[in-house]
């Protein structure tokens, strides 16, 4: 018998989805401010909505959508209420999850906050010279 302790389904798929999340946070960072948009723009959301709204390079799986609720469930910005079946074609009509937004002033706060991070990072990134503090070229 095994000294390891057997991890439930649960537990596996938490730990798959925050290692996904680690690998792909610009992308994953991303579908949820898309996620958050679409629900406070419309009040509920699911995988399709996220997927219309963000492109994925041909050679990712799109299965890092996968990762896309659950740290927004856990800060309970959001909340599941109920399924329908997903309209893309290659999708074969199975069952996705609807969203609802649970907390507005939340959701707008961090999507504030994330649209801030994710706008000094490009600025960063397109800098001449940028991430080389002492080069003169420096900025934010």
């Amino acid at each position: 018998m095994s000294s390891h302790p057997q991890q439930t389904g649960e537990a596996l798929k938490l730990a798959a989805l925050k290692l996904l999340s680690e690998r792909r946070a610009d992308f994953i960072g991303q579908a949820r401010r898309a996620m958050l948009r679409v629900l406070l723009d419309r009040g509920e959301a699911t995988a399709d909505d996220v997927r219309a709204a963000v492109t994925i390079p041909d050679e990712l799986d799109p299965k890092l959508f996968g990762a896309v609720p659950s740290a927004l469930a856990a800060e309970g910005f959001i909340a599941p209420a109920g399924y329908k079946r997903s309209k893309r074609p290659v999708a074969h009509a199975r069952p996705l999850t609807v969203w609802r937004l649970a907390d507005r002033p939340g959701a707008e706060a961090w999507l504030a906050a994330t649209d801030l991070q994710s706008n000094l990072s490009t600025t960063i990134n397109k800098t001449p010279g940028a991430g080389t503090p002492g080069n003169g070229d420096f900025e934010l």
